[in-house]
């Protein structure tokens, strides 16, 4: 075996101990790349961080076992984190590299690392170490404290263990080969978005139900409501919506954001004198209470969600741009919602893994032409709601309501 590595400690000196106590030591090489570490919270609990993301641990089982995405490839993670009966606790990463492993005991005495066969080194109680691959056989490393505590004039010695099985690393590569054939590669986090929008650029403003001022006195000519003149497209910037939701599924970390906009809806005029110049005159924004999302259930694994809008025009006295969708998706790529909408203006829906090349549409629903439909926001019609559900390989793209 080569020459053990120690990251980002200070050796504690072997003054008490000979030679013949600790075996033949290790010799130091410079620091590896680190892609682990151990930060102990205010609270006394630990963070995990792989390549500086957090780790979630309150999940993990006693010394458990599984493949974890680095920097540059795959590695193997296992731990105790999980034992929290366990007082001493440690990480390690095998790659082919080697294994880097980090552990935090809680007293101040020095830890000895004992790697079977190359001797021991007492170190710092928390800290790092990196350990060239055994070329043959799985190798034992023993991680332990020795805490000293005396009352009444008593001493106790009480000795803290942990042992790490350290895969050769034909055995290491081979845990990654077999799990990668058996499953794609998770991701990393998944977004969910939803939008609307009005593909035509200018909407003439309906002469009932809607307070548009005149532009000037005495005006003659058309009143129009800026739309966003765009077809579908999931990349394009939130502005360019009517709507637009969007959760941020972190799976390794258990969190999600969320990010929300509601367009602005300009007002235009056409004077009679010149008719095809657009003029801008105005301008509101609706609430944003009426956009909201809920976040049901989260795991390593799967999330359900609920999304919800009804975001009226703000100078009109009309329905909302209405949806409301709930369901879930999981890590392994797969979704299922339900809900309804009101199918005018234009409504899409999508799903993307972040290491998928294109997003995939769930459903899209549009309208047939500039004017069609948006009888659907006057009380007094229809309202052309539509209710289903989805999962993938449906993907349907729902026609236009007429107007």
């Amino acid at each position: 075996m080569g020459k053990i590595t120690t990251n980002s400690f200070v050796i504690t000196a072997i003054l008490a101990l000979s030679m013949s106590q600790v075996g033949a030591m290790p010799s130091l090489a410079e620091p590896q790349p680190s892609h682990l570490s151990l930060d102990k919270q205010s609270n006394g609990s630990l963070h995990l961080n792989i390549d500086g993301r957090r780790i979630r641990t309150d999940g993990m089982a006693p010394n458990a076992t599984s493949l974890v995405k680095i920097a540059g490839g795959l590695g193997t993670l296992t731990s105790n984190l999980g034992d929290m009966g366990a007082r001493g606790k440690y990480a390690a990463i095998v790659t082919s590299a080697g294994t880097e492993i980090n552990w935090n005991f809680p007293d101040t005495a020095p830890v000895n690392i004992n790697v079977v066969g190359q001797g021991s080194v007492l170190l710092e109680p928390q800290g790092s170490i990196f350990v060239p691959p055994p070329q043959t056989a799985n190798e034992s490393i023993s991680i332990s404290q020795v805490i000293e505590e005396r009352e009444n004039g008593l001493t106790t010695m009480t000795t803290l263990a942990l042992n790490v099985v350290v895969p050769s690393e034909n055995t290491a590569l081979a845990i990654q080969s077999s799990a990668i054939a058996a499953a794609a590669i998770l991701p990393d986090y998944t977004n969910v978005r939803y939008a609307t929008f009005i593909q035509a650029p200018f909407v003439e403003v309906p002469l009932l139900g809607c307070g548009v001022p005149d532009p000037k006195p005495f005006f003659i000519g058309w009143k129009f409501f800026g739309g966003n003149g765009r077809f579908f497209s999931p990349s394009l910037s939130p502005s360019e919506s009517k709507t637009y939701q969007n959760l941020k599924i972190d799976w390794l970390s258990r969190a999600v954001t969320y990010s929300e906009k509601i367009g602005t809806t300009k007002v235009y005029f056409a004077d009679i004198s010149d008719p095809t110049a657009y003029l801008e005159y105005g301008s509101r924004t609706a609430s944003g209470s009426t956009l909201t999302y809920t976040v049901n259930a989260t795991s390593s694994s799967s999330i359900s969600f609920s999304l919800k809008s009804d975001v009226s025009n703000p100078y009109c006295m009309s329905r909302g741009i209405y949806y409301s969708m709930r369901g879930s998706v999981t890590r392994s790529g797969t979704y299922n919602m339900s809900g309804e909408f009101r199918r005018v203006p234009n409504h899409e829906f999508y799903v993307k893994d972040n290491d998928e090349a294109s997003w995939r549409t769930i459903f899209r629903s549009y309208i047939n032409s500039d004017e069609g439909g948006f009888d659907c926001f006057s009380p007094l019609s229809s309202d052309c709601i539509l209710a289903s559900n989805w999962t993938p390989g449906q993907s349907p793209t729902y026609p236009g309501v007429l107007p």
